[in-house]
């Protein structure tokens, strides 16, 4: 419950600091997606299922504040939660290399598949034109997603350590 009640409280942490400082000093071709690091970590340490739950909801809480067409990203994170969690729970997910290299991976594919989700809804995204800008973006998501993920390994090692000797 402490866990779940942990990322909730980080995710929403997250979201405002997505919203409020980063979309006010960072440049929009070059924002990294901070949610989608948060989720990588996830999706590589919980189980698929749990990783979307998370994804969908700040996919949603996203949505809320930000998008005219709400639910297409709580689609798209979720979606990519599942695609990253393929690789939950196996032995080489567990280096912070990985999980750079799906954060980087998450982050392309999530746009990809927003651009799937909201092409039929009538918008038109400029996705080829936006492509330099959005691989240096999934290249800061990805070195953002390295300290959360040393800090989560650290703190889970911690605890499996403390929880052999009790």
């Amino acid at each position: 419950m402490k866990r779940a009640l942990l990322w909730i409280a980080l995710l929403l942490l997250n979201i405002l600091l997505e919203t409020t400082i980063i979309a006010r000093f960072i440049p929009v071709a070059f924002r990294p997606d901070t949610v989608i690091a948060i989720v990588t970590v996830i999706a590589l340490i919980y189980p698929a299922p749990i990783a979307g739950l998370y994804a969908a909801a700040a996919g949603l809480v996203m949505d809320i504040l930000l998008s005219p067409a709400v639910g297409a990203n709580a689609l798209a994170y979720f979606l990519t939660a599942q695609l990253v969690g393929i690789f939950s729970g196996k032995y080489y997910a567990k280096n912070w290399v990985f999980a750079a290299a799906a954060a980087f991976a998450a982050r392309i594919a999530k746009e990809i598949l927003l651009v799937l989700i909201i092409t039929p809804l009538g918008m038109k995204p400029a996705f080829i034109s936006a492509a330099l800008p959005m691989l240096i973006s999934a290249a800061l998501t990805a070195l953002i997603c390295i300290p959360i993920y040393i800090l989560k390994r650290r703190s889970t090692n911690a605890y499996m350590r403390r929880a052999r000797y009790e």
